[in-house]
C-alpha cells in the first residue's frame, strides 16, 4: 500500500480522535449482522524475475457470505460542533469458501474477504422519525486465499512444470459508499438498515514460492463486495 493511499486514511482517523475528547455522551459501538455477495477478479501472474501474464479467461470468484462486524463511533450531532455526521472506525468478516479452477493452471480458493474501514456518514436532516443517510469510507481491505495445482514455468535460461500450494492472507487499498436508514429504539439503543459498495485495491497473492531456479509468481486480482446490513448502534 503507497503512502499518497494511506493519507486519507490518517486524515480521518486524525480527526476522529480529535473529536472524542470533546464528544462526551456522543460516543457508540455498533455491532453487523448481515450478507455479502462478493467476487474476486483474478487478473493476472506477477513474476519476481520480472514482467506479467495476463489471465486468458474469465477468473471470476463469486459467491455470497455471511457478513459479522464490529466497531465505534462518534456523532458529532451531540457535540458542540451539531454538525450531522458520524465518524466511525468498522472491522467486518466476510466468509468466503469457494473456489474455482483459474486457466487450466491452478485452483484459486477465497476463504475470507475483511475490512477495515474509517467511515463518515452524513444523516440526512428530514425531521423524521427514520434518519435516512449517506457515508463513505476508506482504509484496508483483506483477503483469506489458499491456491494449488501445476503451472508449466518457462522464463529465460529455465522451464519445467512445477507444483504449488499456498495459503495465506494479503492486504490492499479499500473504500466503500453506502446509504441507509436509522431508527431510535431508546435514547441508547439505535437499529440501522444499511447496503454498502466495497471495492478494493489490487491484492497480491501468492502462488508458487521461489525454490532453486524457480522464481516466486503471484496472483494480482481485485475484490468487490455488496453489503447488506443491519446493524445495532449503542450509544455510551
Amino acid at each position: 500500500m503507497t503512502k499518497k493511499a494511506l493519507l486519507p486514511l490518517l486524515l480521518l482517523l486524525s480527526v476522529l480522535f480529535h473529536s472524542i475528547p470533546a464528544a462526551a455522551g456522543s460516543a457508540y459501538v455498533f455491532f453487523n449482522l448481515g450478507a455479502s455477495p462478493q467476487k474476486f477478479e483474478a487478473d493476472k501472474l506477477d513474476f519476481a524475475s520480472g514482467g506479467t501474464q495476463s489471465l486468458k479467461k474469465d477468473n471470476t470468484l463469486s459467491d455470497t457470505g455471511v457478513l459479522l462486524g464490529l466497531g465505534l463511533g462518534v456523532d458529532l450531532k451531540k457535540t458542540s460542533s451539531n454538525l450531522p455526521l458520524r465518524l466511525d472506525v468498522a472491522y467486518n468478516y466476510r466468509s468466503g469458501g469457494y473456489e474455482k479452477r483459474v486457466d487450466n493452471l491452478f485452483n484459486y480458493k477465497v476463504t475470507s474477504l475483511s475490512t477495515l474501514l474509517l467511515n463518515c456518514n452524513f444523516d440526512l436532516p428530514l425531521g423524521s422519525s427514520v434518519k435516512p443517510y449517506i457515508g463513505l469510507g476508506l482504509g484496508l481491505g483483506f483477503i483469506g486465499y489458499k491456491t494449488n495445482g501445476s503451472y508449466y514455468y518457462n522464463r529465460p535460461g529455465y522451464s519445467a512444470y512445477v507444483k504449488s500450494e499456498s495459503e495465506g492472507i494479503s492486504s490492499a487499498f479499500a473504500y466503500r459508499l453506502g446509504l441507509g436508514a436509522a431508527y431510535d429504539l431508546s435514547e441508547r439503543l439505535t437499529v440501522d438498515l444499511g447496503y454498502s459498495y466495497n471495492g478494493t485495491g489490487e491484492f497480491t497473492t501468492l502462488l508458487l514460492k521461489e525454490s532453486g531456479l524457480v522464481r516466486e509468481v503471484n496472483v494480482k486480482g481485485k475484490a468487490s463486495m455488496h453489503d447488506f446490513v443491519l446493524s445495532l448502534r449503542i450509544n455510551v
